[in-house]
C-alpha cells in the first residue's frame, strides 16, 4: 500500500513573501489530491493562510520570539514529528528551521544548497542569487525543479462570509459611505525610505476630491501612528484613521470592500491585490521586478527610481530618499482617474 504524501512547508517571515508562496498549496493539493500539507509560519503572517482550503494544518513558528528557548523548540519538534510528514519544502534559508524539521524526522527535505544547511537537506536546488529574479519565482522555483508544476500563480487569500460581515460592525462607515468612493492610504511599511511623504498623501487627497467630492479614506498602517491625524484634520470625517486599530485579517476584510488601495512596497500592497481589490504601489528603493504584486487584481505600480541602483539597503540614504519623492501626487491621480470609473 503506497503512503499517504504529508508535506510540511517552511515559509519565510513577511507578510508580502508569504503570500507570494500562496500559489503553491493549490497546485501541490491538485497534483495530489490525497495528501495532507502542513506549514510552518511566524505568527504574525499566519492569518494569511487561515481559510485555506488547500492547507490542512498551520505550526506557528518564530525562532527568535515565541520559540526561542529550547524547551519550545522541543516542544515544536514534537509536535510535527506526530504528524509524521514524509517530506519538507523549505522556502525560509535558515538553517536553525532546516534542523528543527530534520530532528522532527522527516526523511526528504528539499531547499536551496546554502552553505550553513546544505548537509541538512536530501535533495539540493542550486542557489539563486538574491534580487535576481521575482521572489515569488525564486520560491516556486523550488517546486518546480522537484517535479511539481504550477500552472496558476495567481495570490489568493480566502476569507469567511462571516469575517466580512463582522467587519461592517467594527468598522461602521463601511456601511453609511457605501454609495462613496472608498479609498484606502497605507502610508507606513516595514522601512522607512518605502514611505511615501505623508505631504504627498495630504495633496493626493485634495485632488481627489477636487473630482470625487463623495470619496472617503480610510489610513491604515500596522502600528498606532500619532502623528497621521493632525496633519489630515483639515479633511475632517473625509479621513477615517485605521492605523494599528486592525488585525491582518480585519485589514483584508476592510479592503475588500474598498474601491482603490494606495500603498508603498509594503504587505497590506499584497494584501489588497490578493483579495481582488485594485491597488496602486510606489516603489522607491525596492525593485518592482523582484516585489511586485502577482494577481488578477487591476493595478498599477510606479517606479520612478533613476538615481541609484536597486534594490537598495542604505539605511542612512545620502540622497534624503530622493527615489520615492520623484513621485509625485498627479502621477498617482493620473491611475486613480483610471482605476476608480463610475460608481455602481
Amino acid at each position: 500500500m503506497k503512503k499517504r504524501l504529508k508535506i510540511i512547508i517552511v515559509e519565510p517571515n513577511w507578510l508580502g513573501d508569504v503570500i507570494f508562496t500562496t500559489p503553491v498549496f493549490q497546485a501541490l493539493k491538485k497534483s495530489y489530491p490525497e495528501s495532507f500539507l502542513g506549514v510552518a509560519v511566524a505568527p504574525r503572517a499566519a492569518p494569511i493562510l487561515e481559510n485555506n482550503p488547500y492547507i490542512d494544518k498551520i505550526f506557528k513558528l518564530d525562532e527568535k520570539k515565541e520559540e526561542k528557548s529550547i524547551f519550545s523548540k522541543i516542544k515544536f519538534i514534537q509536535k510535527v514529528k506526530s504528524y509524521h510528514f514524509n517530506k519538507a519544502i523549505f522556502f525560509h534559508r535558515s538553517a536553525t528551521k532546516t534542523l528543527l524539521i530534520f530532528l522532527a524526522k522527516v526523511k526528504e527535505r528539499i531547499g536551496y544548497d546554502y552553505k550553513k544547511r546544505s548537509i541538512l537537506l536530501t535533495k539540493r536546488i542550486p542557489a539563486i542569487e538574491k534580487d535576481s529574479i521575482h521572489k515569488q519565482d525564486y520560491y516556486l522555483n523550488i517546486l518546480e525543479k522537484s517535479g511539481f508544476p504550477i500552472a496558476d500563480k495567481n495570490c489568493r487569500i480566502y476569507l469567511k462570509d462571516n469575517e466580512k460581515e463582522n467587519i461592517k460592525k467594527i468598522i461602521p462607515q463601511i456601511n453609511f459611505l457605501k454609495n462613496n468612493y472608498l479609498i484606502g492610504l497605507n502610508p507606513f511599511s516595514n522601512w522607512a525610505p518605502k514611505n511615501w511623504p505623508l505631504s504627498n498623501y495630504q495633496e493626493l487627497i485634495k485632488e481627489i476630491l477636487n473630482k470625487y467630492p463623495n470619496s472617503a479614506f480610510f489610513l491604515t498602517s500596522k502600528n498606532r501612528e500619532k502623528k497621521i491625524m493632525p496633519l489630515f484634520s483639515q479633511f475632517g470625517k473625509k479621513v477615517i484613521d485605521l492605523s494599528g486599530k486592525t488585525t491582518l485579517r480585519q485589514l483584508a476584510c476592510l479592503y475588500s470592500y474598498l474601491d482603490l488601495v494606495i500603498s508603498g512596497d509594503s504587505g497590506p500592497l499584497h494584501l489588497a491585490g490578493a483579495i481582488g481589490t485594485k491597488f496602486i504601489g510606489m516603489y522607491g528603493p525596492t525593485s518592482p521586478n523582484c516585489t511586485k504584486p502577482i494577481n488578477k487584481a487591476k493595478g498599477y505600480i510606479l517606479f520612478e527610481n533613476d538615481i541609484c541602483p536597486v534594490p537598495c539597503y542604505q539605511k542612512n540614504c545620502q540622497m534624503q530618499y530622493r527615489c520615492i519623492k520623484k513621485i509625485k501626487p498627479n502621477d498617482i491621480f493620473r491611475y486613480v482617474q483610471e482605476l476608480l470609473g463610475k460608481k455602481d
